[in-house]
């Protein structure tokens, strides 16, 4: 039972989920709290593809009002949730991968398609084929 406890990672103590909307923040005390922070509008667009960020000092401001100040120096662990259409990543797996590129990224895009709460064909996709053990 003990040895479980050292495999184990605690909790983050602080997480932050970033929206167009704002910042919803908690704080994983023991009576955990929670607060949304709402951000100028424009502030975040939610888009795979382009930048999601559009006011990078507006955010960045809004981040450093909600973190804590850390007096002792001691690592503090915290999560950041992203929106999900900002990224998709993905591990494929295929019995033959096509040698031309075009085909290459036909393929993934045909694959991802069922998968993705979005339209692949006008989303940015980036790949890496990762050949198997032994060929």
């Amino acid at each position: 039972m003990q040895l479980a406890s050292v495999f184990k990672d605690p909790p983050p103590a602080y997480a932050f989920e970033l929206s167009q909307a704002g910042i919803a923040s908690a704080d994983m005390a023991k009576t955990p709290q929670t607060e949304f922070h709402p951000l100028t509008p424009g502030t975040i667009l939610v888009s795979p593809l382009r930048d999601n960020i559009l006011m990078p000092d507006e955010l960045a401001a809004a981040v450093r009002g909600l973190t804590p100040a850390n007096g002792n120096r001691r690592r503090r662990d915290m999560a950041l949730i992203l929106p999900d259409y900002c990224a998709r990543v993905a591990v494929l797996d295929f019995d033959s991968f096509p040698t031309d590129a075009k085909e290459q990224l036909s393929l993934v895009r045909f694959r991802m398609k069922k998968s993705v709460p979005f339209d692949v064909e006008a989303a940015a996709v980036g790949y890496w084929a990762q050949p198997a053990a032994g060929g």
